[in-house]
């Protein structure tokens, strides 16, 4: 393969044997005007529809391929969430993941608020919304997409298991992979805090959870 390159929170592209090779969201599909069959649209849709993630493939203007992802919930994720509802924190699901397969997540873990299909920048964006509206955010991230999220956050919780990125650029590293770890570091947090109410978010409760000065690791 030759010319790799990530479109951040899109997909990647390069060339195979000389041929132009796409795999991502439907959307990068679209902007670059490429084709997608009837039977692929429809195989898509399924996916989601059962709270799957789709990821197109494909080569030379055309889309080929519907890959089928999904990601286990955690078995004490739904506890965790009812830990931080406790703590009066009001848990939010933010991902880059399309909207049926968050909403179908958050059902299963007991999140109310969802905010999905969005790009590393607008994580960075809704987390500066729920700022302005007077709250408190601790943010729970793994990967490339949430760092700069985890950084604009009152309180940044990476995931030992995560990216180095996203583990620099928060401010608590949780070793274990284990979401109720959150909501203790939280509730540390928010005591100390002039304002009582906090809102928790986070990518997803199938990965699990870093203070800025100093930075500790749980």
């Amino acid at each position: 393969m030759s010319g790799f390159a990530n479109r951040e929170g899109l997909g990647v592209t390069g060339e195979v044997d000389g041929h132009e090779v796409l795999a991502g969201r439907q959307s990068m599909f679209a902007e670059s005007g490429w084709q997608v069959p009837a039977e692929l649209t429809e195989a898509r849709s399924a996916a989601e529809a059962a709270g799957h993630t789709a990821v197109l493939g494909g080569w030379d203007h055309l889309v080929r391929a519907v890959l089928v992802v999904a990601d286990a919930v955690k078995p004490t994720s739904a506890e965790a969430v009812a830990r931080l509802r406790e703590l009066g924190l009001t848990p939010v699901l933010l991902t880059g993941d399309n909207a049926s397969t968050a909403r179908s997540v958050a059902d299963e873990v007991g999140i109310d608020e969802v905010i999905a299909e969005v790009l590393p920048a607008d994580k960075v964006a809704a987390v500066r919304d729920l700022q302005q509206s007077g709250r408190v955010v601790a943010m729970v991230g793994d990967g490339v997409n949430d760092a700069a999220a985890l950084a604009t956050a009152d309180l940044g919780l990476a995931m030992g298991t995560g990216t180095d990125v996203a583990i620099e650029a928060s401010d608590l590293t949780l070793v274990r992979g284990d979401l109720r770890v959150a909501g203790a570091r939280s509730s540390c947090h928010d005591a100390r805090s002039p304002r009582s109410r906090a809102t928790c978010s986070g990518p997803s409760p199938t990965t699990s959870p870093r203070c800025r000065s100093p930075r500790r690791v749980f």
